[in-house]
């Protein structure tokens, strides 16, 4: 919960955005608003992770895994860029080629570890593999972008 909660806390440096972290019965993890409208959430269904937006009201996915770490990881690297934007914040970059993902026989395959990546982030996570989300989320905090601007120049 430590990692959710400085999560929210950053991400509710924008201006009226607000924030839910308490996993609830309906299987919610991070629920976000911004102005009342819903904007994305994470939720846990049937045993995936499943992160998306909203259009007109209804959620839609564009992430899902079986593995929390890396639902995580997504969160952090769709919500935290807005932040650091509005913040004026540099810009973190990362190249346009993968690193290298280390779970590519079981990437894309039902029942495996990503079963959806409609936006493309295992490109981004390849790079950020060795990371924690803690550690992914206080690279994105940090003004000069820590370990990741390291990485990604």
């Amino acid at each position: 919960m430590c990692f959710l909660g400085d999560l929210k806390e950053f991400c509710e440096r924008l201006e009226d955005e607000s924030i839910s972290v308490d996993p609830t019965e309906s299987g919610v993890v991070f629920y976000s608003k911004w102005q009342g409208v819903p904007l994305c959430k994470l939720q846990a269904t049937e045993g995936y992770y499943q992160f998306g937006g909203f259009e007109r009201g209804d959620f839609y996915r564009t992430f899902s895994t079986t593995d929390l770490t890396l639902a995580f990881k997504v969160l952090v690297l769709v919500k935290c860029p807005l932040v650091r934007s509005a913040l004026r914040y540099p810009k973190i970059v990362f190249p346009a080629r993968r690193k290298g993902w280390p779970f590519s026989p079981r990437y894309g395959q039902k029942g495996k570890l990503i079963d959806c990546d409609i936006d493309g982030y295992a490109d981004k996570l390849s790079w950020v593999h060795d990371l924690s989300p803690e550690q992914l989320l206080e690279a994105y905090v940090s003004k000069n972008g820590g370990l990741l601007s390291a990485w990604t120049s």
